[in-house]
This record gives C-alpha cells, sequence and structure tokens, in this order.
C-alpha cells in the first residue's frame, strides 16, 4: 500500500485511511452472477505507531491498523523522458544522476532511494541492472565522518550474485564524482586491505622469450595493474593482467634471462589506492 500526502497534509496528521470510494458492481446488473469478491467492502486502516512491528497493515479481529514508523520519507521518483535531459535527486537532495538527452531508450519512471542505516551512505535505483544508450553521471555529497577517508570507494552491488563491483570515481572536498553505465545500487564501501601477491615464476612463451607470471588476488576494489610495476634485476617491463588466471605479467620485448637468481621487485595496488611490495630472488 502506498500512501500519498497532498498539499499541506503531514503525517503525523493523519490518523485513519478510508476506503473509499466504494462502487458495488452488483448494483449495475444483479441477475447476472459476479464473482463474490466483488462484494466485499475494502477495508479502512488505522494509522498507528509501535516499535515492536515492522511498517505495514495489520489485522486485530475487527481493527485493522497501518503501522508506520513516522520517518522522514527516504524514496524519490521521476519520470525520465528521451530526448530531454533530465536530473534525479534523491529526497534529501545528498546525491543526484544528470540523464543526458536519449540516455533512455523508452520513457521511465525511476525510483531512487538513499540509505544510511549501516553507517555508510547507499543510493538504489530502481529499475535496477537497468543498461543506459548514453553515460550517467552520479555525484554525492559525502558525510563529514568520511569525507577525508581515504579507504572509502563506490560500488556497485548485485544482490542476485551477491557481489560489489568497484567503480571508479573521483572525490574531491567530500564530493563523490563517477560515471554509471547502468542503473545500479550503489554504495559507498571501505577497502583498506592490500592485495595479496604469491611467488613469480619464469615461463617461456611459444616465441621462446621469457615472460614472469605473478600471483595476485584483491577480492574488494580489484587490481589496478596500470599502477603496479614489477622489475628484474632493476630493469622494468610491461605489465599486463591476466583476470582469468589472477596474474600479472612481467613482459620484455627480447626477454632472456641468463641461468642463475634474479631479483624480483614488485609494487602491486588495488583500485582503492592499497598498495603491496615485495622482493624475491627466484632462479632460472
Amino acid at each position: 500500500m502506498n500512501i500519498h500526502f497532498e498539499e499541506d497534509a503531514k503525517m503525523d496528521e493523519i490518523r485513519s485511511v478510508p476506503a473509499y470510494p466504494f462502487f458495488d458492481i452488483s448494483a449495475v446488473n444483479r441477475d447476472r452472477r459476479i464473482h463474490p469478491n466483488a462484494r466485499k467492502i475494502a477495508p479502512s486502516y488505522l494509522i498507528s505507531q509501535t516499535p515492536e512491528s515492522p511498517p505495514g497493515p495489520f489485522f486485530n479481529d475487527d481493527q485493522r491498523m497501518l503501522y508506520s514508523n513516522r520517518s522522514e520519507p527516504s524514496i524519490n521518483s521521476k519520470v525520465i523522458v528521451p530526448g530531454k535531459r533530465s536530473i534525479l535527486p534523491t529526497i534529501n537532495n545528498k546525491a543526484w544522476l544528470e540523464l543526458p538527452e536519449n540516455a533512455l531508450y523508452d520513457t521511465l519512471s525511476i525510483s531512487v532511494e538513499y540509505d544510511e542505516s549501516s553507517g555508510l551512505p547507499a543510493v538504489r535505483f530502481s529499475p535496477n541492472r537497468l543498461p543506459v544508450n548514453k553515460p550517467l553521471s552520479f555525484t554525492m555529497i559525502l558525510p563529514p565522518s568520511i569525507a577525508d577517508q581515504p579507504d572509502i570507494g563506490l560500488y556497485s552491488y548485485d544482490s542476485y550474485r551477491n557481489r560489489s563491483t568497484f567503480i571508479s570515481s573521483i572525490i574531491d572536498n567530500g564530493i563523490l564524482r563517477a560515471t554509471l553505465n547502468e542503473f545500479a545500487e550503489l554504495r559507498i564501501m571501505r577497502d583498506g586491505t592490500a592485495p595479496w601477491v604469491g611467488t613469480p615464476a619464469f615461463e617461456e612463451n611459444l616465441g621462446g622469450g621469457y615472460v614472469i607470471n605473478l600471483p595476485v588476488v584483491d577480492r574488494d576494489s580489484g587490481i589496478d595493474y596500470r599502477r603496479s610495476e614489477i622489475t628484474v634485476n632493476g630493469v622494468k617491463g610491461i605489465i599486463e593482467y591476466d583476470r582469468d588466471k589472477k596474474r600479472l605479467i612481467y613482459y620484455k620485448p627480447d626477454f632472456q634471462p641468463r641461468k642463475g637468481e634474479h631479483q624480483i621487485q614488485a609494487k602491486v595496488y588495488d583500485r582503492a589506492g592499497n598498495i603491496s611490495r615485495r622482493i624475491f630472488t627466484i632462479s632460472r
């Protein structure tokens, strides 16, 4: 049940929700057989508040109560029309989404909910996991308590797979900005854990050259291979990342390591900026 308040009505002033209007379909043609539910009068509800019961309808003999926590509303909705630039804010204006012209394929009603019950902000769009025709610009005003903390980041949460995916964002003076390619459930999460780094090993490729494979794992924001560095005996190489096998690959044209020991230095970043530094000595 959704209850909408018009004009100057306030939640605290509402004491009942009458079932109105009631239309007795049986009065139209009493000779026709109709479903028995057509004669049932829709129930009226009384507004009440109790800490023991969740918000929603409750039935107790002949008394029907609609419990409410009387909290501030958290959901805002808007009809988005293709061909028009739109802005969809949360109801408290702490976050908003900018939609360029023709971002959607068709006219659609979008709702957005803001939640800080976990201690960190979350913004949920509905419909969820909805792709768009053009990228969307997302902005959030971070709470002052976390605005300067370096381990926070923006994540997209997939409730079906129970998986969070890091979204690149920029935080400047407490304002977070990011680009989205779909409507999603967005969460501010912490990642203060540096990537795990395993032991490197030489591998000969099909061309007769050599590469070095370095096992790496980061289950939070993910590996940032573009910032990561690997040197072999002080010489930098080209870094590639194999997502399936979860390893960084050191590559250098005509790399032919001599027999014997080699010193490997690695700096491995995740996308939240955490870093692991390792030094290895391996033999070929």
